[in-house]
């Protein structure tokens, strides 16, 4: 008996049954594999996506319907209106719950038969599309769901329908066919000429555009094979078209929405006093800009901040005298990621270290690129500077590999032993956080201050014995 890999075992090779030493998708190892592709990988072919906007037949509704007797997922019964369409190529591969795109509107197959499907239309449907206006005979451009190693020779369209378009003119151009649209003005500013536009369902490239006009109009051209295989061509002046404008417009318009409303807090809000540290940078470099929250969104921030958090609150340590502190030089190591949040974490340890004593031009401060490059230049700084105490910051955010734990580990034993073989302390200030949401929480609270405050009291014990003598608290007497 030859054997086989186990997750290959119950696939025939697709071309010729020839020994192998790997799956071809996934590498899962085996003395003999029949099958190119363990089941595993061939199961990856029917996840569905998107659709394309490449119009895979044309069906014709074969009833429309009301009922009044739908279930409802509490058992209430409910009403809603029926489709019942016939077709054939988007029958292959049909299940119960797949989608499949109706003039461009994302339906759910909720019954099925070898000539037709049946799917039900929410009322939201029938508000935002042309659905409801449909009867028997009426032809619709149908598609199934892109497949995710297919080819997508349209566009992304997500069949969300925007809103409802009419069709204003229609004329020949050699073999080609000019369609002219009205849209709703709220619709016009996402389409822009050579951009995608989705027309029922269809991905076509705008060809001209026209904002003057009330309402917008857009035109299309359609070469003479899309005009035998979509509906497009047979609508008539006046009648509507579904309407899906490109995602990525929408997307673009909502974060520059977010940048002006922080451009205009920004205008409104006031940065954050000078702390007046030095700036120091190895091997002649230049400096990177003043310590401080510069950027608009952190100014936002921190001002619509209603509370304090509790990280890093109520340290309760014994700190210098001011005449000790006023001797103890401090250097602060930040990475360049994330420089608004690393800012502000700066701004408050420098503060700490400030109201606690220590003169403006004996904090020294420079940045590295990342966390990892933080021990190095830690060790350097306390050997060329010598500075009674080091205070490490950055931001370790985790993303979908173990790289954050791979390196927050590394970089911590080498803080570690910067600190044993130069006998100086390191405050380790670097966060370890599972989003930016969590990073921005953190440094909105009281631990920069904290990390500014143990940087305190550990240089105090790095000059010597005579300064932490009256920081010794003795046992009291019983």
């Amino acid at each position: 008996m030859i054997p086989h890999c186990f997750l290959c075992s119950f696939v025939k090779c697709s071309s010729k049954s020839r020994p192998v030493l790997f799956c071809a998708c996934c590498w899962y190892p085996s003395s003999l594999i029949v099958a190119r592709t363990c089941w595993a990988c061939q199961s990856k072919r029917y996840r569905s996506m998107p659709f394309t906007g490449i119009v895979e037949e044309i069906g014709h509704v074969l009833d429309v319907r009301t009922s009044a007797d739908l279930t409802l997922w509490d058992g209430r019964v409910g009403k809603g209106m029926i489709l019942v369409i016939s077709c054939s190529k988007v029958l292959d591969s049909a299940y119960l719950g797949c989608s499949i795109a109706v003039n461009g509107v994302c339906l759910t197959v909720t019954a099925f038969d070898k000539e037709s499907f049946t799917a039900n239309c929410a009322p939201e449907t029938l508000r935002v599309t042309n659905i409801g206006d449909l009867v028997p005979g009426s032809p619709v451009n149908l598609e199934r769901a892109m497949l995710a190693d297919a080819r997508n020779s349209g566009h992304t369209v997500q069949g969300h329908v925007d809103g409802v378009g009419t069709v204003v003119g229609k004329r020949p151009d050699g073999e080609a066919l000019w369609v002219t649209i009205a849209v709703p003005h709220e619709l016009s500013r996402y389409i822009v000429k050579k951009g995608y536009i989705a027309i029922d369902g269809t991905s076509l490239t705008v060809t001209e555009v026209n904002t003057t006009t009330t309402p917008p109009r857009f035109s299309v051209m359609l070469i003479a094979h899309t005009q035998k295989s979509i509906t497009l061509p047979l609508k008539e002046t006046g009648i509507s078209v579904n309407i899906e404008v490109d995602v990525v417009a929408k997307y673009v318009e909502a974060n520059l929405g977010a940048l002006k409303g922080r451009a205009a807090a920004d205008a409104s809000i006031p940065g954050p006093p000078d702390t007046g540290a030095s700036d120091i940078t190895p091997d002649g470099a230049s400096a990177e800009g003043a310590t401080g929250v510069t950027d608009g969104e952190m100014r936002e921030i921190t001002a619509q901040l209603a509370h304090q958090n509790q990280h890093g609150a109520g340290l309760n340590l014994t700190l210098p005298q001011a005449e000790t502190a006023r001797r103890l030089r401090v250097g602060i190591v930040r990475t360049a990621w994330h420089s608004e949040l690393i800012d502000l974490l700066e701004s408050n340890c420098i503060k700490a270290l400030v109201d606690g004593g220590v003169e403006r031009c004996n904090v020294l401060r420079t940045r590295v690129s990342g966390s990892f490059e933080l021990p190095y230049v830690c060790q350097r700084m306390i050997e060329n500077h010598s500075v009674d105490c080091v205070v490490a910051i950055g931001i370790l955010l985790k993303g979908g590999t173990i790289h954050m734990e791979v390196i927050a580990h590394a970089m911590t034993k080498a803080l570690l032993d910067v600190q044993l073989k130069t006998s100086t302390p390191v405050i380790f200030g670097v966060l370890t956080v599972l989003s930016m949401d969590q990073a921005k929480e953190r440094a909105e609270s009281d631990l920069g201050f904290s990390w500014g405050q143990a940087a305190l009291a550990q240089a105090a014990w790095h000059l010597g014995r005579e300064t932490t003598e009256l920081m010794l608290e003795p046992l009291p007497s019983v």
